[in-house]
């Protein structure tokens, strides 16, 4: 689920298009920051740049036996009143291991760490206004859920700095995200047009969550907090 370049906000009062954690343009939302970093250099925040792989460190679970399917993951999903009012406007989909390997920069590192990892799978969900022009600028939205399955709750907790780090080696900031999941990391960005993109990553068990968020003029962050409180303590 990964990297995004510089969202420019439009003027128009809609969000600006932004790449996907496949590095496709998604229809209006950039919220698709954390995956896609490496790989979307026409769409948001900074592309992010491929590096050398390092030698991959096996996990000691890499059996992939243990770990949920797409359909298990999308159980995980919260309920409806959990998003934030007016992002009626919603589409699933999911991300082959290819397109997560090209989410996170393409490299034969990455691939070798799902491997290892024992990556199983992944569900997404966004959630978008039906009718843009009915929210107030400062109001979140786009709110993105994106679920990752691993063989072992120490494969998730190893993935989260490993997936995250793209965004925050593309000039995101640190945020504190409190004590939700077993671990979490809390990153974002403020646009040049006055908005803000955030992702947060949360581990729980051996799924790694991220939910993004993005407010064409205000701050997304509670807004992916109570989003995040609602998916992870139900």
């Amino acid at each position: 689920d990964v990297p995004e370049e510089t969202i420019a906000a439009e003027t128009s009062g809609t969000e600006p298009a932004a790449a996907n954690e496949s590095g496709s343009p998604a229809s209006g939302a950039p919220t698709e920051v954390a995956e896609d970093a490496a790989s979307q250099s026409t769409a948001g925040d900074a592309a992010g740049q491929a590096v050398d792989p390092t030698p991959a460190q096996p996990a000691q679970n890499s059996a992939a036996s243990g770990a949920l399917t797409v359909d298990e993951l999308f159980a995980l999903f919260p309920d409806a009143s959990a998003i934030p009012p007016g992002l009626d406007a919603v589409t699933e989909e999911t991300r082959t291991l290819e397109g997560v390997v090209d989410a996170l920069g393409g490299s034969r590192d990455a691939a070798v760490q799902l491997e290892n990892w024992g990556w199983s799978g992944n569900a997404e969900r966004e959630y978008m206004p039906s009718d843009p022009a009915a929210l107030p600028p400062e109001a979140t939205t786009s709110i993105t859920v994106s679920l990752h399955g691993f063989a072992s709750e120490q494969a998730a907790a190893e993935a989260l700095p490993y997936y995250s780090d793209i965004l925050l080696n593309l000039g995101y900031e640190e945020r504190s995200a409190g004590s939700i999941g077993a671990a979490n990391r809390l990153l974002a960005q403020p646009q040049e047009g006055g908005g803000t993109v955030v992702a947060l990553y949360v581990q729980e068990g051996s799924v790694l969550y991220r939910i993004g968020g993005f407010s064409l003029a205000g701050d997304p962050t509670l807004d992916v907090l109570s989003v995040a409180s609602a998916t992870i303590g139900q």
